[in-house]
């Protein structure tokens, strides 16, 4: 059977249920019968369109596994430049946690140096050059940590820190933290057993 041979079968069958009516027990027979034909039509439609979906579904299988392929590069790719980001922040990080440290024995050291020129000039009874010594010691204890920009963004490139949670025991979380709700009510779950 083609196409055609079907579609006019089809409009048969529908213009039949359209127009018979049961009235006694011949029109039931007829009706049974016409039904039948439908059940045989529809298993002819499903096997005339077995083969093109099942050749469809190859083409979309071999289709989507060629896609996976050719993506599976780009991942590897993004994947290997992401780690080559990552490396590269953290070895910024730990240079600017070096300078950082190196800043803060430096400042230390000024603050001693000159909390001992301080303490040197009173004993020397010169207050004015104890007390201006004192003060630039003080302001240098209290100048605010400079640290280099060391990340600046680059354009079209953004990272984000993801965390992720494991937890072992249910029972052991709250159910609110700083005023924020952890443990949503699980209205589902609440429906079931009411009572």
């Amino acid at each position: 059977m083609n196409e055609l041979e079907i579609k006019e079968k089809s409009a048969t069958i529908h213009r039949l249920s359209q127009e018979i009516h049961i009235h006694n027990q011949e029109n039931l027979i007829d009706v049974i019968e016409i039904f039948k034909g439908v059940k045989e039509h529809r298993e002819k439609i499903v096997n005339y369109w077995k083969n093109a979906k099942e050749s469809a579904r190859k083409a979309y299988k071999e289709i989507v596994s060629k896609e996976k392929e050719m993506l599976e590069i780009c991942d590897t790719a993004e994947t290997n430049l992401k780690n080559e980001i990552l490396i590269y922040k953290r070895f910024q990080e730990q240079k600017a946690i070096k300078i950082s440290d190196e800043a803060k024995k430096y400042r230390q050291e000024e603050v001693d140096k000159l909390l001992n020129e301080s303490v040197e000039a009173e004993q020397n009874g010169d207050k004015e050059v104890a007390q201006s010594k004192f003060r630039q010691a003080e302001m240098i204890e209290n100048l605010e940590k400079y640290t280099a920009k060391v990340f600046q963004k680059q354009d079209g490139i953004t990272t984000q820190k993801r965390w992720q949670v494991r937890i072992s025991d249910n029972k052991s979380v709250p159910t609110f933290f700083n005023g924020v709700e952890i443990r949503e009510v699980n209205i589902k779950k609440t429906l079931e057993i009411r009572t």
